[in-house]
């Protein structure tokens, strides 16, 4: 008990050198606070990405093994279709999926956006067409390209703002009636406007007619072109899009239902083994390969991942820099109290019940510095990580915010994840889910986790400084100590 006696006495004696070892401590528990709750803030987030934002999977055809494959084979081949689509998206594993259907239209009451000086047409390689499978794969040579998506909000141009809505509103997803959105050139250079309606004559069959209104017209900015045999329809100004209900109206109506098609699922990242294991029964073609957005992803968390390594590093910094700042300290206390510890031991304290002391008053000097620490450090944290919250939800809802603007209303939020367990739950609430009030603030608690590293970084630089302590006790006799005085 005297020795923690004597200990509190050689720290009110010393206060100038205890006041500076206290500071010292205290402003390396503060910083270790804050860097240990940025890492978990950012593990936080790195977990909730995941977690809301669902892995892109998709089917492509692999060109190079079917040129390759047998005439039996080529006969005996299956391109995916809506059926299969929806077959595959009624898999547990599934959280969301979509199609997109793409034809081609003429008419005589509109001119197209021509672009036969742009391009050369001798340039399509027509023995690449004939290897490559044909059913349900071309369209027919309309001026027009008509698309529908099953959900529209998957529209990666409109969520990029490569395309934009100028006036009226795109065709949602759940439309049914005969509407369409077109481009500004296309309005322009054939006067249409919102509430106009156009008719379009099917390319099997001109005496078919379909009668659209335009209820949206968007900027395009894109300059790419798809790989169609009429030169109009490779023109992204004469895209129209409509809705399925309406597209496969058109496709029913021909004799060879020409179209394109393309399909994207979406599932947790750690259901992917589980989902090319389900698939094995759909009995899919061999010739598709399921691809994934995982690098995409990986690269998207690389910002946050930097901000959490960043914060180990620094919180390595600290307690290294922490460490030597205070082992020099105690270097020089000890050199001072030479005497002092000289006529301990020569009264009789052991070389243990010195060094116990000398450690003692440390870890009484870190044990206020840590409480006073932990607790600024926690106050501190806790704006750190809403200022951290704040930014992602601003960019959110920015990010949002223009996605709406493009798409000229709010009925277009893409689907994601949410807390339901069962499949047809997440896609509804996917479908409802416009009106979100997102977290504002999060809660960072200083839990017994967080107690237990603050206090082992105090332990740690208490221990890592008390070694100079036992190497001086240890290194002196008390004779030697008392005649090197002075």
């Amino acid at each position: 008990m005297y020795i923690i006696k004597n200990a509190f006495l050689s720290i009110t004696r010393n206060k100038g050198r205890n006041i500076l070892i206290f500071l010292i401590i205290m402003s390396i528990t503060i910083a270790s606070c804050v860097a240990i709750t940025i890492n978990k803030s950012g593990k936080n987030l790195l977990n909730s990405y995941i977690s809301n934002n669902p892995l892109e999977v998709s089917f492509e055809l692999d060109r190079m093994s079917y040129r390759n494959a047998s005439d039996e084979d080529k006969t005996n081949f299956e391109l995916l279709n809506i059926d299969k689509i929806n077959e595959i998206g009624k898999i547990d594993t599934i959280i969301d999926y979509y199609y997109m259907l793409e034809t081609s239209l003429n008419s005589s009451a509109i001119t197209a956006i021509s672009t036969s000086d742009m391009f050369n047409s001798d340039s399509t390689d027509s023995t690449e067409k004939r290897e490559l499978p044909n059913k349900g794969m071309g369209m027919q040579s309309g001026d027009f390209r008509i698309t529908a998506y099953s959900d529209i909000s998957y529209n990666e141009e409109f969520i990029e703002g490569t395309k934009k809505i100028k006036e009226g509103t795109m065709v949602d997803k759940d439309s049914t009636n005969m509407v369409i959105s077109i481009s500004e050139e296309l309005a322009t250079e054939n006067n249409l406007s919102v509430g106009s309606k156009v008719i379009f004559t099917d390319t099997e069959d001109e005496t078919i007619t379909y009668e659209f209104e335009i209820i949206g017209i968007f900027e395009n900015k894109s300059e790419e072109t798809d790989n169609f045999m009429n030169m109009n329809a490779m023109n992204s100004q004469n895209q129209i899009y409509t809705n399925i209900t309406s597209l496969n109206k058109i496709l029913n109506n021909r004799e060879n239902n020409t179209n394109s098609i393309t399909s994207k699922f979406f599932i947790k990242q750690e259901n992917i083994e589980d989902l090319k294991k389900d698939i094995k029964d759909l009995n899919i073609s061999e010739y598709y390969q399921l691809t994934t957005n995982i690098d995409e992803i990986e690269e998207t968390l690389k910002p946050i991942e930097s901000i959490s390594n960043f914060s180990k590093t620094f919180l390595f910094v600290v307690i290294i820099v922490g460490i030597i700042v205070l082992v020099i300290i105690n270097l020089l206390n000890i050199r001072e109290r030479k005497y002092e510890i000289g006529v301990l031991r020569a009264i009789g304290m052991t070389k243990f019940k010195t060094t116990v002391q000398l450690v003692s008053e440390i870890l009484i000097v870190a044990f206020f510095s840590l409480i006073m620490g932990s607790g600024i450090g926690a106050s501190i944290s806790q704006p750190v990580s809403n200022y951290m919250l704040k930014n992602e939800i601003s960019s959110y809802q920015e990010e949002k915010e223009k996605t709406a603007n493009n798409f000229g209303g709010d009925n277009f939020e893409r689907p994601g994840f949410n807390n339901n367990s069962s499949n047809e739950g997440n896609r509804q609430m996917s479908k409802t889910s416009n009106n979100v009030e997102y977290i504002n603030e999060l809660r960072v608690n200083t839990d017994f986790e967080t107690i237990l590293e603050l206090f082992g970084v105090g332990l740690l630089l208490t221990l890592s400084s008390g070694i100079v302590a036992v190497m001086f006790v240890n290194k002196y006799e008390p004779n030697k100590i008392l005649q090197n005085r002075g």
